[in-house]
């Protein structure tokens, strides 16, 4: 009998989505990724398609992490092949990244919403 968790993980794999589990270690290397300041101002929400996407408190925040794409790009993809290597697993690239500003009052979307 197969775990819930690799049935969830198909299911993310099938759109387009990494394994909770890439996510997981992502937020906890945010701050290494991207700055202890950025990292406290934004969240890593969802890996897609070869796109991350960010959630930021702020413009400055927002605009600082895109000035960095291709640096953040680059170490996320680095550390998701590092997860995939670990797991025996298939290693996901980032190419793009998409940060949006969180609305004041909302708290950061869950990994597998929009």
């Amino acid at each position: 009998m197969r775990r819930l968790g690799d049935s969830v993980d198909r299911l993310r794999r099938g759109l387009g989505l990494v394994p909770l589990d890439s996510l997981d270690r992502l937020r906890l290397a945010w701050p290494e990724v991207v700055g202890e300041g950025p990292a406290s101002r934004s969240t890593p929400v969802a890996v897609r398609n070869g796109v991350l996407r960010v959630e930021a408190v702020d413009a400055a925040t927002a605009e600082a992490l895109r000035w960095a794409e291709r640096r953040t790009c680059r170490a996320v993809s680095g550390l998701l092949a590092q997860v995939a290597h670990d797991q025996g697993g298939r290693a996901d690239r980032v190419d793009a990244l998409n940060v949006t500003i969180r609305r004041p009052g909302r708290r950061a979307s869950e990994p597998w919403g929009p």
